[in-house]
Formats: C-alpha cells, structure tokens, sequence
C-alpha cells in the first residue's frame, strides 16, 4: 500500500543512521573455529520529490519528524562454523541481524557465496498511522544477497552483492559493493555502500521517483583468518 512505501520525498537530500537489510561482509568465509570482531559506523541517505500525510520521517529537515540521527556506530561479530560456513550478526543503535553466510566457491582470484540475513530495525520512513497507534519504530527485514569477491591481491578483495530484501513489509532489491583491505594481518578494513530499490509501484503512484535509499559504511575487524 501507498503508506508502506518509503522512497517518497520532499525535494531534500536527507540522512538518517538507517540501515539495511543485508550487512556487507566479505565473499570468504572465516575458516573454521576462527573468530572476527568489527566495528564501524554507518550513515544513510534518501532523495525524495514527493510528500504524502500518510508517512512519518525519520529526518528532521522532513514534516512531521522528531529525530535525527546521521552517523550511528555499529557493532559485528562472526565465527566460522566450519570453513564454508559462517554464522554471525551485527547491531547498531536502530537495528540488529543474524547473518549466515555459504561459500559457493573458494580461489585465489574469485570468491563466490550466498548469505542469509534476519534482522529487526527501524525504516527511514513509516506509516503514520503506526506513529499514531504507538506502535515500536521495529520491522522486520530479510535479505538474501549473492556476494561475489574479486582478489587481484592476497590482502585485497573488491566484494559485490545483491539479491532480493523484505523490509516493513516492502519487496525490494539490493546491491552494492565495498572493500576487504587486509594488508595488516589480523585487521581489515572495509569500506562499502548499499543501494536499496523497493519494488512497489506505489512509490511511483505516490509522486516519488524511484531513487534508492542509499547506506554508507566504513567496518574495522579484526581476528578471524579467511
């Protein structure tokens, strides 16, 4: 429905500390017994060219909305469960998901895996009628990405992803990519971006011009051999 949609905007170019629902990681999996930590902070954005009273911001350069948050830090732990499987999660100040990953297929130039996320969070955008009723700023969320690693170095890994998500009870797709840089032993860092489509043509109807909702991130983890 029209309410549920959130890429519907008023000329403004917004951020909010939203997240998605695939967290990027890598297209190796920890090898088994091994342990990552990570921090890191994340940021999202949202262009919008429509309004409608039926949806509540979570920006306060939008009508009708009391918070703002830009940056928000995060938190991610993962453990390989045996060397193609990784099982993990990560939490920020609006969201937390469990994440598993599979690897696909293991070389010294390609990394191919699918993964698996299920996560709880807040939306940039939600219906009002829900502010209204009281209703947890929470929805759940699924993503199912294809993640793909191109390693033209031992320590370096350019990763892609995407694949179909279900976020606030809207169909979407998304993809983006980043970087696994390890140079260091014992540290990577990981600096990525995530685009999210959602799939309803209420979003159209609705005056917005079907621009995703857009996340930056920069990761630090450390431990775990890939």
């Amino acid at each position: 429905m029209r309410a549920r949609s959130w890429l519907v905007s008023i000329f403004v170019f917004v951020l909010s500390a939203c997240s998605h629902p695939t967290g990027f990681r890598p297209a190796r999996t920890l090898e088994a017994g091994q342990l990552e930590h990570g921090v890191g902070l994340q940021a999202a954005t949202m262009v919008v060219t429509g309004g409608t009273d039926a949806l509540l911001f979570d920006f306060d350069e939008a009508e009708g909305t009391s918070r703002s948050r830009p940056f928000t830090p995060t938190y991610a732990i993962r453990y390989g469960l045996t060397d193609s499987l990784e099982i993990g999660g990560q939490a920020g100040a609006t969201f937390a998901r469990a994440e598993a990953t599979f690897q696909l297929l293991e070389t010294h130039f390609l990394d191919l895996a699918i993964g698996g996320d299920l996560g709880l969070g807040a939306p940039p955008v939600r219906p009002r009628s829900d502010e209204e009723r009281g209703a947890p700023n929470l929805y759940p969320s699924l993503g199912v990405p294809l993640l793909v690693g191109l390693r033209p170095l031992p320590w370096l890994s350019l990763v892609g992803h995407s694949g179909p998500a279900y976020w606030g009870w809207i169909w979407a797709v998304q993809t983006g990519g980043g970087v696994d840089f390890n140079a260091i032993p014992g540290i990577s860092i990981r600096p990525h971006v995530s685009f999210l489509f959602a799939l309803e043509d209420e979003i159209v109807q609705a005056g917005g011009s079907g621009r995703p909702h857009h996340v930056f991130g920069l990761d630090v983890a450390f431990g775990g051999r890939r």
